[in-house]
């Protein structure tokens, strides 16, 4: 593997048969390549817009966007190797990132390709980080992810439905049930795309 990580598809190591034998300038990343790939993407392949000008895919990123486990799970990607989890264990994840470099990639659909958004974000910090979620990138600020996972746990087991996390528009009934500083925390991050990560992620 690469000794410089700059960029996601860098820390997947591709098998043999990726290897091919195009030289010029990989679509997905950018790089030039001796050993790349025909563009054979599908007729229903709908992320063109995301891809650059050039002749091949390189071996690294045609493991990456080929291989369909990508898609289909979310994962962590580091020196080490590829860790695929489960939407039980995401909010570990999203607390406790991995030792730098990384990429982070989370899911709701289990089917789009939303990866092809962090190949330019390797992450080098614990502390602010970049991931995805399907096609949305979301930066990550560690320390205000803590604290909107304990609003949200303590919410959640006061009953609060994450439809009311989410947009901030609790119940009136709940006023009396619950700190009204807790409310207000809710309304400030309420929408914004970190919140909504965090709430999608909490039990």
């Amino acid at each position: 593997m690469s000794e410089s990580i700059n960029f996601l598809s860098d820390l997947f190591d591709p098998k043999e048969a990726m290897l091919g034998n195009i030289g010029g300038t990989c679509i997905v990343c950018g790089r030039d390549t001796m050993q790349g790939n025909e563009i054979d993407y599908s007729a229903n392949f709908t992320k063109w817009n995301l891809l650059q000008a050039g002749d091949c895919i390189c071996p690294n990123c045609y493991e990456l966007t080929r291989n369909q486990d990508y898609r289909r799970s979310m994962w962590i990607a580091t020196r080490e190797g590829i860790t695929f989890f489960k939407k039980k264990d995401m909010l570990k994840h999203i607390l406790h990132p991995p030792e730098p470099p990384f990429g982070m990639y989370l899911t709701r659909t289990w089917q789009k390709q939303g990866f092809f958004k962090l190949i330019n974000k390797v992450n080098y910090s614990k502390k602010n980080y970049f991931t995805a979620l399907d096609m949305d990138v979301i930066k990550v600020n560690l320390a205000l992810a803590k604290e909107m996972a304990f609003i949200a746990g303590e919410l959640r087991e006061k009953k609060v439905t994450k439809e009311e996390l989410r947009t901030g528009e609790l119940s009136p009934a709940r006023y009396g049930q619950i700190n009204l500083s807790l409310i207000e925390e809710v309304k400030k991050h309420a929408n914004t795309s970190l919140w909504r990560l965090i709430v999608y992620a909490v039990d």
